[in-house]
């Protein structure tokens, strides 16, 4: 009989302390779970702040600074006000279309000329690092009583130099050369400027399809505020393609 009650109490002692291992190891994956959870958590968290990080820069303007060289159409000769001239307008179009902070700058005055009033404030207007330059010249070239007056040949040798020396010194902005207005020689000024952004991969905007309308154009020859309008459309098409 004593050798049937021990046993019996070696059986309970087995038992119970069986159950205890099991309990233990079950508290143990208990903490693990909660352990893995809160990592996890940690995790999500800092996703999020990446993520709350990524909206900001996203939501961040781009910058975009113009510079325009130009001669008496980008003075607003012939529009309602001077700040009705296509570079106006064109900087308007740019902060609407990209959403974007845009600056103006530059050169553009009556009578300009390539020779005359580019290059020597060329380094000036570089200065401001600009992202974006439009060429306008061609007409008062033409004129034969100004000063910078120049043939063909020599204002495709003043614009090569202009825009070969913009890209020498500002080799990220983007350029587009415009075309002369209406004049007896548009055709072939017209040809030298376009030769010229081609030989030296600038963008170039042709203007016939604006001064060819009518409605776009002054009682002094000028472009309207219409005119520029049409004009700063054409430019936007062109700028929209590098920003």
């Amino acid at each position: 009989m004593k050798k049937f009650w021990l046993t019996v109490l070696s059986l309970l002692i087995f038992a119970g302390g069986a159950w205890g291992i099991v309990t233990l190891g079950q508290q143990h994956l208990g903490n693990s779970t909660s352990a893995s959870v809160a990592s996890s958590s940690t995790k999500s968290s800092g996703a999020a702040k990446t993520t709350s990080s990524s909206s900001k820069k996203s939501q961040q303007k781009q910058t975009i600074k113009y510079a325009a060289l130009g001669d008496g159409i980008a003075s607003g000769t012939g529009a309602s006000s001077t700040h009705n001239a296509y570079q106006y307008l064109l900087a308007s179009n740019l902060r609407k279309k990209l959403n974007a902070k845009v600056t103006l700058s530059g050169q553009w005055n009556t009578d300009g000329t390539v020779k005359g009033s580019a290059l020597p404030v060329l380094n000036h207007v570089l200065a401001s690092k600009p992202d974006l330059i439009t060429i306008q010249y061609g007409n008062a070239e033409q004129n034969s009583s100004n000063l910078y007056a120049a043939t063909t040949a020599e204002y495709q040798t003043n614009l090569t130099t202009l825009v070969q020396d913009i890209k020498h010194q500002a080799p990220k902005a983007h350029i587009i050369v415009l075309s002369p207005w209406q004049s007896a020689s548009e055709s072939a000024y017209g040809a030298v400027a376009k030769s010229v952004a081609s030989s030296n991969g600038a963008q170039y905007v042709d203007l016939s399809s604006v001064f060819s309308n009518s409605t776009n154009v002054a009682a002094n020859s000028y472009p309207n505020d219409a005119g520029n309008a049409a004009i700063a459309q054409l430019l936007l098409n062109k700028a929209v393609q590098d920003f």
